[in-house]
């Protein structure tokens, strides 16, 4: 699609601690402006890409990590911490999620990988004029699952 495309895990197993890491980008020809790049750490619920990251862990994982939500994870999302617990509800549910931001548009999907790998999603940035709810949706659950495909195979080498 030409777009910026992120490959993002967690930092920790611990929910009281974990923060969502970028740790692959592929900028594409028509790259959105963003915060993100490679390496770079950012709260966990502070991006689309870190609430992906929380959606794929448990209910008592999630929680925990709902009692330390600062106020700039916040604002991200309507409602407060009720509207986090709807926005990762959602995403467990569609297997996306959504993220408006000033000049961009952000969405992420979780990577079901497993046991034996981390928990990592997957990203798309860009901008708001070229946003398309139904093809990027299809696009970024297409991209998790064939990340996910890969390391089943993977495994079994």
């Amino acid at each position: 699609s030409g777009e910026n495309v992120f490959l993002g895990v967690l930092t920790t197993e611990k929910p009281e601690t974990a923060e969502a890491m970028y740790v692959g980008h592929v900028r594409g020809t028509r790259s959105a402006p963003t915060n993100a790049a490679e390496g770079k750490v950012f709260p966990l619920l502070a991006t689309a890409m870190g609430a992906a990251l929380t959606s794929a862990e448990s209910r008592g994982w999630r929680e925990r990590g709902l009692r330390r939500i600062g106020s700039r994870e916040a604002l991200v999302f309507d409602g407060g911490v009720d509207g986090v617990r709807r926005t990762l509800a959602s995403c467990r549910q569609r297997g996306y999620l959504v993220q408006f931001g000033s000049s961009s548009v952000a969405i992420a999907a979780p990577i079901p990988t497993g046991d034996g790998y981390p928990t990592a999603a997957v990203e798309v940035v860009l901008s708001p004029e070229r946003w398309d709810e139904g093809t990027f949706a299809h696009q970024i659950r297409e991209a998790a699952q064939a990340i996910a495909r890969e390391l089943r195979r993977e495994r079994q080498r």
